[in-house]
């Protein structure tokens, strides 16, 4: 039986989750902005076997390794190329990473009223998060998330893209079901 905390936990720890993604995918990391990002990745309970595997990636890379692999995946020759919308892959990208924060927001927003006993709220929450995925992000983000997974020379970034694709795939199937806050 899931209890209220359950519900809140599993919501909070999609909150951290998106949020490192966001994170790792909005600009070239730093050495601090990885050392948040480690926080942020093992704050959050290693539902899937990917986010282990992103962990130990994180782990075993240094700051310069990573930074090579932002630069391949959104710089150069060997940038990504979405087709989603927009005027360019770099407007595109921004705005993924923008949909991307904003599913974090909302699921810590749920995980706040779960945990406060304010069902409607977390109803209206999900709702909010199945019409960002439903009206374009969903499609988008799918689209961004298979580009990075695809990416066999950059390991850190292709477990964030297949951490991305599970999160989606549980988040489209999850706020499909009625009545699931």
């Amino acid at each position: 039986m899931t209890t209220a905390r359950d519900l809140a936990a599993f919501h909070a720890d999609r909150a951290r989750l998106y949020d490192a993604i966001a994170v790792s995918l909005g600009g070239p990391p730093t050495a601090l902005g990885l050392v948040g990002l480690r926080a942020r990745l093992a704050g959050a309970r290693p539902l899937r076997q990917e986010h282990r595997r992103v962990l130990a990636a994180l782990d075993a890379a240094t700051d310069e390794t990573v930074q090579a692999e932002f630069n391949r995946l959104f710089r150069g020759a060997q940038a990504l190329s979405l087709r989603c919308r927009g005027p360019s892959g770099d407007a595109i990208a921004a705005s993924c990473v923008a949909d991307i924060a904003t599913l974090s927001r909302f699921a810590h927003e749920t995980a706040t009223a779960v945990a406060a006993g304010e069902i409607l709220r977390a109803v209206h929450q999900t709702e909010l998060q199945r019409r960002l995925l439903d009206d374009h992000a969903g499609s988008c983000l799918r689209s961004l998330a298979q580009s990075i997974a695809a990416r066999e020379d950059c390991p850190f970034y292709r477990g964030l893209g297949v951490l991305l694709q599970e999160l989606l795939v549980e988040d489209l199937a999850v706020f499909q079901a009625p009545g699931n806050p």
